[in-house]
């Protein structure tokens, strides 16, 4: 007769990077970037139905995992060397682990279902930026402004993950644990360069 669900996803990222410049000139500078990532991915989902008594499933799925990062970056000025177009893209390759939790109980019923799947995974991330952005006459303040889009390959998704509970399906072998999560937006960053 009714439903209410929500999902939450949150992530979180921390970058090291070392620039090699492979060209440039007076109004453009292309680098390359070579550093590490540590990530950590949250998925919270709940979910209420009410059909002949109330129904609630509640699932949690977290991710940990670092690794290498590779990638260019580049800009072009534009009015003299203050504004410029800025764009960077790049991949990181995340060893991690996933865990997950799945809780479904019904007011009559009780403790209808509860099951927990824990899997070390290899995690691909794609990303990518294109924006403008303002230096100070000096160099050492900056600010960056765009849309950016990032895709993580390989994840257990909220979807993939209450299907393999409802089909009791959890081996990886069949790949039904395995799905992508794109994210895209617009950022603004600040730069100080000491």
């Amino acid at each position: 007769l009714s439903a209410d669900a929500h999902l939450n996803i949150r992530f979180y990222m921390g970058d090291f990077d070392l620039r090699y410049g492979l060209c440039g000139s007076d109004c453009s500078h292309l680098a390359l970037l070579l550093g590490g990532r540590f990530a950590h991915l949250d998925q919270d989902f709940t979910g209420s139905y009410t059909l002949l008594g109330a129904t609630d499933v509640n699932t949690r799925i977290n991710f940990d995992g670092g690794g290498p990062r590779l990638g260019l970056e580049g800009h072009y000025d534009l009015f003299g060397s203050r504004t410029f177009l800025y764009g960077r893209s790049d991949v990181s390759l995340l060893f991690g682990h996933f865990g997950a939790n799945y809780l479904q109980t019904n007011v009559f019923a009780g403790v209808q279902a509860e099951t927990s799947f824990s899997d070390d995974r290899f995690v691909p991330i794609w990303e990518t930026e294109l924006g403008v952005g303002w230096r100070s006459k000096c160099g050492r303040f900056e600010l960056t402004a765009g849309y950016t889009a990032a895709a993580w390959f390989n994840v257990m998704t909220t979807s993939s993950w209450i299907q393999g509970v409802q089909e009791t399906a959890f081996s990886s072998n069949r790949d039904n644990l395995r799905d992508t999560l794109t994210f895209d937006g617009l950022f603004a960053r600040f730069l100080f360069r000491f």
